[in-house]
């Protein structure tokens, strides 16, 4: 069978849900091949800031590959 990008949306879903409510802070390693895990010992490397309230889709396609996840 096949694994795609769309098997994880049921884990993204469950986060979302009333029963994952105390989970906070998490770093989840979340695979297309079916597996999950939880990460340990992580920490802020590189960050970016809004220059509004919300990040708009624009604003993201700009300063990601640039600014947040680079070389």
């Amino acid at each position: 069978m096949k694994r795609t990008a769309e098997g994880m949306v049921p884990f993204l879903a469950f986060l979302a849900s009333e029963e994952a409510a105390t989970i906070s802070g998490k770093l989840f390693k979340l695979a297309a091949d079916g597996v999950i895990g939880l990460w340990s010992e992580y920490e802020v490397v590189r960050e970016i800031k809004s220059e509004g309230c919300r990040w708009s889709m624009d604003e993201l396609r700009k300063r990601v590959s640039g600014e947040l996840i680079c070389g």
